[in-house]
């Protein structure tokens, strides 16, 4: 469990949280830097420590040891927790951390602490950069940032950019916001995510400054539940519930979209039409072929195959995949066109109208 919803489900019966949940986001930005790690601990968390140390300085000056020429001073530092609970507060930060792989060299300090005072059960605290480092990614809960470059360092996040900037939907000047906000969000469901009256509170409270904010935020989140957390169960109850809330915006700005009046069954024009339904459903059809697909394979993964090919939306084709494709008269021009193509090479595939794919 990350610290960070550790804090969320357990806050009730934490003492000192408002120092606990202050430490946690202080110490976040330093997860991967072992000597800023250190200097925190050192200079924030262990006053009573120093305040030994001194001491004991103190009683060799006062001795005349030549180990201790100079009177030694005693200097409180800024926003350290105070030597009463000092101690305590570093019990609890072991709690809190003590499954969260991020946190590896805190853990290292916390439990070589502990290990003095339960030597009969000694801890492996001894830090893994490298688990520490795909704890991070895999948490991700890297989050804010001050430059657009920190995020895009990802493929995930560079492949929601490209996207976002290739429809011209934002600039790089706006996006920095946008994936503050994405990652804040994402992160706020993830410690709510068990009780979902408090999940629906969650998303009743949201409130964003244009319908283009508040679909494309939430359909980033969306992706990063089926990319990530598709074996939650709870966090797919989150994902519909947040597919709820950008529903009826859809038409209005998912890319790749069948007209407005598709589902009302109206008949386009255009006889040369492409929508990403029926590219979809062909995708569908010749990964079963191959003896793969819906039954096989994983959705998301799927949708993301289909995004590649037909440079649409990945958001967009997984919730038309999620809810079932089912192809209308709207589309009649085109399943004409597609199924002369697939009989042309010999395909044995015929793609129909008014069945559920």
């Amino acid at each position: 469990m990350r610290a960070i919803e550790y804090i969320s489900k357990h806050s009730a019966s934490i003492n000192h949280i408002a120092e606990i949940k202050r430490i946690i986001q202080e110490l976040k930005p330093l997860r991967l830097d072992k000597n800023a790690t250190d200097a925190y601990f050192n200079t924030i968390l262990c006053a009573d420590i120093r305040k030994r140390n001194f001491l004991l300085q103190q009683d060799l000056f006062n001795a005349g040891n030549a180990m201790q020429p100079e009177a030694p001073v005693f200097k409180e530092n800024d926003k350290e927790i105070p030597i009463e609970y000092s101690s305590e507060i570093r019990d609890t930060l072991f709690r809190v951390i003590k499954d969260d792989e991020s946190f590896g060299y805190l853990y290292f300090l916390l439990g070589t602490e502990q290990n003095t005072k339960h030597q009969s059960e000694p801890i492996d605290c001894i830090p893994n950069p490298t688990r520490i480092k795909v704890a991070l990614v895999n948490h991700r809960d890297s989050y804010p940032h001050n430059r657009l470059d920190e995020y895009l360092d990802d493929d995930f996040n560079y492949e929601q950019y490209n996207m976002l900037c290739k429809n011209g939907l934002y600039s790089d000047d706006e996006l920095l916001d946008f994936f503050n906000e994405v990652y804040y969000l994402y992160d706020r469901l993830r410690c709510v995510k068990d009780k979902m009256s408090s999940v629906r509170d969650f998303c009743k409270s949201l409130s964003f400054k244009s319908d283009k904010d508040n679909y494309f935020i939430i359909s980033t989140i969306i992706v990063m539940i089926d990319r990530f957390e598709s074996g939650d169960t709870q966090m797919m109850k989150c994902r519909s519930e947040l597919y709820k809330m950008i529903s009826a915006l859809e038409p209005k700005f998912k890319e790749g979209a069948d007209a407005p009046d598709d589902k009302a069954g109206g008949v386009s024009g255009n006889n040369e039409r492409s929508t990403n339904k029926v590219k979809t459903v062909v995708i569908y059809e010749l990964l079963k072929k191959l003896g793969k697909g819906k039954s096989q394979n994983d959705i998301s993964k799927i949708c993301r195959l289909v995004a590649y090919f037909t440079d649409g939306s990945e958001q967009g084709i997984y919730n038309d995949a999620i809810e079932g494709i089912t192809l209308t008269k709207y589309h009649k021009a085109e399943i004409e066109r597609v199924n002369k193509i697939l009989d042309d090479l010999g395909l044995e595939i015929t793609i129909k109208k008014d069945i559920q794919y």
